[in-house]
């Protein structure tokens, strides 16, 4: 009898455990489904997590991953709207707390100012930002006698983890710099 009660009370444990671990998958899935939605609105891409070398961005739920989407947007949109002027080397560089993402060139210029071509440009990460790589895919440029753009169109890759579940994000992004 004793060894049944045992048997018994042994396959309610397991049963329980098993639940438990269901119950908890049950949960990452759809903390994740979450996270996808809100990274899909704000222009992300799901990438595969194995992929992501260095430190990840570590939330605690899908609402402070949301709010941090929203603060990076909101700088992107700030800084697209910033004109910068230069006369050589014209640097534009996108910054955090601890490193930032850059596009560069060099624009040669005649004694009176006037423009006669642009060469060397490319872009860079430079500094710790944790949580973000930045891969660049191909830069360009335009311009005239008297101004022109140049800029970088890349990807930002966003290792992060949500309340300890790893997840990766892409997002294109064009890095423009006016002179």
């Amino acid at each position: 009898m004793k060894l049944k009660s045992f048997v018994a009370s042994l396959c309610f444990i397991v049963f329980l455990g098993v639940a438990g671990i269901t119950v908890s998958a049950e949960t990452n899935d759809e903390i994740l489904e979450e996270a996808n939605k809100v990274a899909e609105k704000h222009g992300l891409n799901t990438t595969d997590t194995s992929e992501f070398k260095g430190e990840r961005l570590e939330f605690d739920s899908v609402e402070e991953f949301e709010s941090f989407l929203q603060e990076q947007d909101k700088l992107e949109q700030q800084e697209s709207q910033m004109q910068l002027f230069a006369t050589s080397n014209p640097t534009y560089c996108e910054k955090n707390l601890t490193g930032k993402i850059c596009v560069e060139g060099t624009v040669k210029r005649t004694s009176s100012g006037m423009i006669t071509g642009v060469s060397n440009v490319h872009s860079y990460q430079s500094g710790v930002i944790f949580g973000i790589t930045w891969n660049e895919l191909y830069t360009d440029y335009t311009y005239s006698t008297r101004s022109g753009s140049l800029w970088a169109v890349g990807e930002k890759t966003y290792g992060i983890a949500i309340e300890g579940i790893p997840a990766g994000y892409v997002k294109k992004h064009t890095i423009t710099r006016n002179f």
